[in-house]
């Protein structure tokens, strides 16, 4: 269960690493869209070209949403860039039967991750297999902890000594 939990978190991750440059990249452009058209109406309004109020309400209100949402999917981006790494860093001490809390949190962020991705886009295959691999690895760091509480077996008795 500890390897296959290992090999999930890294595919998770890698996968994660490319979710969150997207998410980067798309918070960027939509934070930078909505400073481009305020810039653009500045222009328009030094050439003479007035918005009636109303139309300037309406304009005003969306460059709100759309820089509120750039910052929110450079948050997300962010949040799993952070994740991937702590995913790379679960899979090796799956693979070592160490540190089973880390494992579990991980485990746990992943599922968050995966829920809020969701949310933030469609459900797909990736977030099924993302959820998976959080159940698998919250799995594993319950068999670290019980193996690790467990009692060492006794060592082998040494053989008699031949012909003595």
């Amino acid at each position: 269960m500890r390897i296959a939990a290992g090999i999930f978190l890294i595919i998770i991750a890698i996968i994660n690493l490319l979710a969150a440059s997207g998410y980067l990249l798309g918070g960027a452009v939509a934070s930078g869209g909505a400073e481009l058209a305020a810039g653009l109406n500045e222009a328009a309004q030094q050439q003479g070209s007035q918005m009636t109020p109303e139309q300037q309400a309406e304009f005003d209100a969306s460059m709100e949403e759309a820089s509120g949402a750039g910052g929110g999917l450079m948050a997300f981006g962010a949040f799993l860039a952070i994740l991937a790494i702590m995913q790379i860093v679960g899979a090796v001490q799956c693979f070592r039967s160490k540190a089973a809390m880390l494992v579990m949190i991980v485990g746990g962020l992943g599922i968050l991750a995966e829920i809020i991705g969701a949310v933030v886009t469609t459900f797909g295959i990736m977030n099924i297999v993302g959820i998976l691999a959080g159940i698998l690895a919250i799995v594993a760091g319950l068999g670290i902890k019980k193996a690790a509480g467990a009692p060492a077996p006794a060592p082998a008795a040494a053989p008699p000594a031949a012909g003595m």
